[in-house]
């Protein structure tokens, strides 16, 4: 079952580079960061432009919030042995925070995270990231993604597919997404509209290493 160190540190990326849980006092670097056009314009329209320091407070109260923590367990998760009550222990177990900051010396410079549509898809959760624009270019967000790839499957071992999605436009996410070994599955065409522009959004997925599934016909 998933658990939080007293530390908070989810894991390194580098040296100085680190991926922990957001805290009271990120608000006005993460605010810093965020509100860059250019960062919102690769991002869902859940990321908001301009970003004030409001914003960044609320972001910051939800995610600590506990009881805004959803379960990452489906009731699909039951055992043939466990009665309701049980599994439903379990599945509270299994709330705990997955969106982070990025750190430079502890300092926020980005964010990461799953996200899981439990209701929908049992087995999978989609990953995100975002960095401040002076980080850009030194290979930083490929390897936060691969570390939040390798941290997702080894913290959920229910998951069997952790998904990426990269608008058309993004050439950089496109190339992270590749690198850290995810495959391109398919291509929405003009589902993407920002900045008063339409484009497309490629999905690509990576699958458990070593997972035998049983096909139902």
């Amino acid at each position: 079952m998933p658990s939080m160190s007293s530390t908070n540190l989810i894991f390194v990326v580098q040296e100085g580079i680190t991926v922990r849980r957001w805290r009271q006092g990120d608000e006005h670097e993460l605010a810093r960061h965020a509100n860059n056009y250019k960062i919102w314009l690769n991002l869902t329209d859940r990321f908001p432009f301009p970003y004030d320091l409001k914003a960044a407070e609320g972001w910051i109260e939800m995610t600590s919030d506990q009881t805004s923590w959803q379960p990452t367990l489906s009731f699909n998760g039951i055992t043939p042995e466990e009665t309701k009550e049980a599994f439903e222990a379990r599945q509270k177990a299994s709330r705990i925070p997955t969106n982070y900051v990025i750190c430079d010396n502890d300092n926020p410079i980005g964010g990461c995270g799953l996200e899981f549509d439990i209701n929908k898809y049992a087995r999978s959760a989609s990953m995100g990231y975002w960095l401040g624009e002076e980080y850009w270019g030194m290979g930083i967000a490929t390897k936060v993604a691969f570390g939040l790839l390798q941290w997702g499957f080894d913290t959920f071992p229910w998951l069997v597919r952790i998904e990426g999605d990269a608008y058309s436009w993004n050439k950089a996410s496109i190339k992270v997404l590749q690198k850290i070994g995810m495959q391109r599955e398919g291509v929405f065409k003009l589902k993407a509209f920002k900045g008063g522009k339409y484009g497309d959004i490629h999905q690509f997925a990576k699958i458990r290493d070593g997972f035998l599934p049983e096909i139902r016909e």
